[in-house]
């Protein structure tokens, strides 16, 4: 909690309780509180198929959020921002905007303990490199009926780049023309052409 004070009086700030998980990669829950009162007031969580890309492949992403509260949450907002590296194909819910690279899903009113999810697919652009780590965040906003407080709420996810390329120059070392396997093939050819001259 953050405190002010100046010569007009003391300035009292919400109080938050983020909790997330242990691994530093993967999906990261939030939990949070607007007042030292209650208990957390929203859940929200973004989840990835993958914890590792190549370029060209295709990311997928899970938002959930919740009310963990009686009372209806106003004015309901989620908004998912794509890294650069990512290039938006398609979500189940929402509007995109290229310029921001960012989806966002109007909920509206959010009943006592309701619970909301949609999904969300991106392309790994060549703007990605080897080892690179790539930051998907989920934001909530929202709005208390009862005193017209607002709060949010922060997630994401996070997806490593993996070093494909070599993975591919690995196998043209393998069945390239100087390795052993490639000579043994083109010996194996010909032992068949030679035999099937002679039965002929």
């Amino acid at each position: 909690r953050a405190v002010a004070q100046n010569a007009l009086g003391t300035s009292i700030g919400q109080t938050h309780f983020f909790s997330t998980s242990e691994s530093g990669v993967g999906p990261q829950v939030i939990y949070v509180n607007t007042n030292s009162g209650s208990g957390p007031v929203v859940m929200l969580k973004i989840d990835s198929d993958f914890a590792s890309v190549c370029v060209n492949d295709t990311a997928r992403y899970t938002v959930t959020y919740q009310n963990l509260t009686r009372r209806t949450l106003k004015d309901v907002v989620v908004q998912v921002i794509l890294p650069k590296e990512e290039t938006f194909l398609r979500s189940s819910r929402g509007s995109y905007a290229d310029a921001a690279n960012t989806i966002t899903v109007l909920v509206g009113d959010l009943a006592g303990r309701e619970k909301g999810t949609f999904e969300i697919e991106s392309t790994i652009n060549s703007r990605s490199k080897s080892s690179d780590t790539l930051v998907t965040t989920a934001t909530l906003v929202y709005t208390q009926q009862s005193n017209r407080a607002q709060g949010d709420a922060i997630a994401y996810s996070l997806i490593n780049v993996g070093n494909c390329g070599n993975n591919g120059l690995a196998g043209l070392a393998i069945f390239g023309e100087g390795s052993c396997i490639f000579w043994i093939i083109v010996l194996l050819i010909i032992l068949i052409a030679v035999l099937i001259t002679r039965r002929t």
